[in-house]
């Protein structure tokens, strides 16, 4: 038994702390298959479709939607919660279409390095007169990565994308928190 997967049936605890998980909007909770925007519901028996008629059922859970920092009211690492959430979303992907592999690049312009050095410039002036905006920081990232002349380097640069990513969204919760 794999101890990061919780399988029904579950407590009442347990079933609480799972439909708070996926009624929490920082969250993507479980949806069914069948009715792709409906979210599942904790039931002691396992996560059930809301919708009438539908038979769809789930029986495991992942044991990090169990964790303290879900309860209302806990402090919750920021970072940790986004890392969470994207773990999270990669799980969801890979459920919907399987372990994906393609090519790196889709026969792309020969000068993405020039595109990428275009971001550089672009940003410096930003910085300069003080506009300098998340869009900018991702986009740099974004096209050092797809200029990247080897895999290694390539891995690298798209972990720097990741990290801007997880910054922008960061900084994009942290506005919602100053607004409470």
């Amino acid at each position: 038994m794999n101890s990061q997967i919780v399988f029904a049936p579950w407590s009442p605890t347990q079933v609480r702390l799972l439909n708070h998980y996926q009624q929490n909007p920082q969250y993507v909770p479980f949806t069914c298959p069948k009715h792709k925007d409906v979210a599942l519901f904790a039931h002691f028996e396992g996560f059930l479709c809301p919708v009438a008629g539908c038979a769809t059922t789930r029986q495991w859970a992942h044991a990090y939607m169990l964790t303290v920092g879900m309860v209302p009211g806990e402090a919750v690492n920021p970072i940790r919660n986004l890392l969470t959430r994207v773990h999270y979303e990669r799980l969801r992907q890979i459920e919907l279409w399987g372990e994906q592999h393609h090519p790196d690049i889709h026969n792309g312009p020969a000068n993405l390095g020039k595109i990428a050095d275009h971001w550089k410039s672009v940003n410096a002036g930003r910085v300069e007169d003080g506009s300098l905006s998340w869009d900018g920081i991702l986009f740099e990232e974004v096209w050092e990565a797809m200029a990247a002349e080897n895999p290694e380097d390539r891995v690298k640069e798209l972990l720097e994308v990741a990290a801007v990513a997880i910054a922008w969204a960061e900084d994009i919760e942290s506005r919602k928190e100053n607004r409470k």
